[in-house]
């Protein structure tokens, strides 16, 4: 005759197993994207470079540029949201 003892740890026994089967089987949830959350932006990327000539032949031949312009990007990493931008003077 099996006593109440081992009849409950077979049962915390079956309950754990049990549970860990569910939690390894079952799938994350997939978080809905809606327009209602705050951005979480990623690093500014490089793009695009250009190379600005202000004045003619100020640098005797060298063709150097006065200033170079960038456009950069970055995305959300939440809904993938691309944003972009010029920037003066890299």
């Amino acid at each position: 005759m099996i006593g109440l003892d081992a009849v409950v740890v077979l049962g915390l026994i079956a309950v754990i197993v049990i549970g860990g089967v569910l939690a390894v089987t079952r799938r994350p949830a997939v978080p809905r994207i809606t327009d209602e959350h705050e951005h979480e932006w990623g690093q500014w990327e490089v793009i695009k470079e250009v190379e600005v000539h202000l004045y003619p032949d100020p640098d005797e031949g060298r063709d150097l540029p006065d200033r170079i312009d960038g456009v950069v990007r970055r995305t959300c990493r939440i809904c993938g949201l691309p944003q972009t931008k010029t920037v003066r003077g890299l």
